[in-house]
């Protein structure tokens, strides 16, 4: 009888101990802070951006020169907690073009500047 109680010890520490990490889970353009730094407002065009950050996550609704990339990042702590996930990141990057392609006007927005908003 012993033995299955260790056995059954060693069982629940080793299924409860499997995962010490936290889970982390990105949607959207990896690295978005780093990359907007090699965009340059009036020298960088369409073609360049693209190179650099990939196609948009969205466009603007009624203006295809507004370009917008997301990044977001969620993490649990463990498996075994069912709870909410919490935000760690959540970077915007809004591009405005001209009508010739070229970049005019750049904002990046952190969770930090997000909360400043009012609308």
């Amino acid at each position: 009888m012993k033995k299955y109680i260790y056995l059954l010890f060693i069982v629940l520490f080793f299924i409860t101990a499997c995962q010490q990490k936290e889970i982390t889970r990105t949607h959207g353009i990896a690295y978005l802070e780093k990359r907007e730094k090699l965009i340059v407002v009036n020298k960088s065009n369409k073609n360049d951006t693209v190179n650099v950050l990939g196609h948009p996550s969205t466009k603007g609704m009624t203006d295809d020169n507004l370009w917008i990339y997301i990044e977001r990042t969620t993490t649990r702590k463990s498996i075994f907690k069912l709870g909410r996930n919490y935000l760690k990141k959540n970077n915007v990057l809004v591009l405005e073009f001209d009508k010739y392609g070229i970049l005019t006007k750049k904002e990046f927005y952190n969770k930090k500047k997000m909360k400043k908003i009012s609308f």
